[in-house]
């Protein structure tokens, strides 16, 4: 058995207290794009939206990479990307330091032609959810209910008066 005394044991043997700094990575908020959909006539669009802070964004279209973008301090990004004509389905993917990613709903983009080329109407709406298509329909039934109206009430007056067709 060894006896080490209190005074002696001071200066022979040095404590080292060392801190373990560990980072706790949380997945990163899945990004949010500024707005649901878009129709433009134009082949660059920024694209916005809101993530975590200080997050690594890469937008892409079908698998393919078209920017990358880091998220300032409130969490906003904005990127540029090129367009292709059509229907553009971007995605974005959120990673932070660690590596951990999260994705957003696909944000879809119309390319096409000049949106001023028929005026009030985007480049994405069908004609049928247009509401002057449907007014137009409508106006055309009511103007051949009125018609075929105005052809039964003459031949009715013929048929009283005693006439012949």
């Amino acid at each position: 058995m060894i006896g080490i005394s209190p005074s002696v044991a001071a200066w022979q043997y040095q404590v080292v207290a060392t801190t373990i700094q560990s980072t706790i990575c949380e997945p990163p908020t899945a990004p949010r794009w500024a707005v649901a959909s878009a129709a433009t006539s134009v082949a660059t669009a920024t694209v916005r939206g809101s993530t975590s802070p200080d997050t690594t964004v890469t937008v892409s279209d079908n698998g393919t990479g078209l920017a990358t973008a880091v998220s300032d301090g409130a969490g906003d990004f904005g990127a540029s990307v090129a367009l292709s004509a059509g229907l553009n389905r971007l995605s974005a993917n959120a990673t932070n330091e660690c590596g951990t990613a999260t994705s957003a709903a696909p944000l879809v983009i119309q390319l096409g032609p000049a949106v001023g080329a028929n005026p009030g109407t985007p480049v994405s709406t069908p004609w049928y959810r247009r509401p002057a298509a449907w007014a137009a329909i409508g106006l055309g039934l009511v103007l051949a209910a009125v018609a075929v109206w105005r052809l039964l009430v003459a031949a009715r007056r013929r048929r009283r008066d005693g006439e012949q067709p």
